[in-house]
């Protein structure tokens, strides 16, 4: 009933099944997505798991916001009024600008 697989014939079965898998972790880590994710993903789906690895976008990547300092700016625009390089004017219109941002 059931055939004795040999060993040529196993390594050509893993090569063609782990071997997609293998490659779709590799494709998955290289934008940022989990490695054994898709591994999984493309060792049950064989592949069709490294299609969607290599339609799958690159992972977001996060960027911190710096906060923005008003008393600073602020600070450093009064300097700049106290030295004569702002008007009043221009002064109050900078620092609407700030207050508003």
């Amino acid at each position: 009933m059931f055939r004795h697989i040999g060993a040529f014939e196993l390594l050509i079965v893993i090569f063609f099944w782990v071997g997609p898998a293998i490659l779709a972790g590799n494709i998955a880590r290289k934008k940022g997505r989990s490695y054994w994710g898709f591994f999984l993903i493309a060792l049950v789906l064989s592949w069709i798991g490294l299609i969607f690895a290599a339609i799958a976008a690159p992972a977001a990547s996060t960027t911190i916001i710096q906060p923005i300092d008003h008393a600073t700016s602020l600070a450093k625009l009064a300097e700049l009024r106290d030295a004569g390089t702002l008007s009043d004017s221009e002064f109050e219109l900078e620092k609407a600008k700030i207050l508003n941002s």
